[in-house]
């Protein structure tokens, strides 16, 4: 029902929601759908100011073979102050773009 409240516009970003875009993700994750899992992180991203979603859809996105979006969302994470940095910096040392 979430999944269907946020596709269909009902519910609303805000900040609460980041912990359910992020529970999305993570179900996406472990079931190998690195597309909806890089798509919910990013949408956790827009609201979360902490750079911990960006750093999320940066490794979905490596994982899917996304390089430079992958690179792209490890530098908002950084920009953001992410905890940990090196995973960031892992993925932006990956070959490619």
């Amino acid at each position: 029902m979430l999944l269907e409240g946020v596709e269909k516009g009902v519910i609303k970003p805000s900040t609460r929601l980041v912990n359910d875009y992020w529970l999305l993700a993570q179900g996406f994750y472990f079931a190998a759908d690195m597309r909806k899992a890089a798509e919910y992180y990013g949408r956790a991203n827009e609201i979360d100011k902490t750079g911990e979603s960006a750093l999320n859809q940066a490794k979905a996105l490596r994982d899917d073979e996304r390089i430079a979006e992958a690179k792209a969302a490890a530098r908002q994470a950084l920009a953001k102050g992410v905890k940990q940095p090196k995973q960031a910096n892992d993925i932006l040392a990956l070959p490619g773009k």
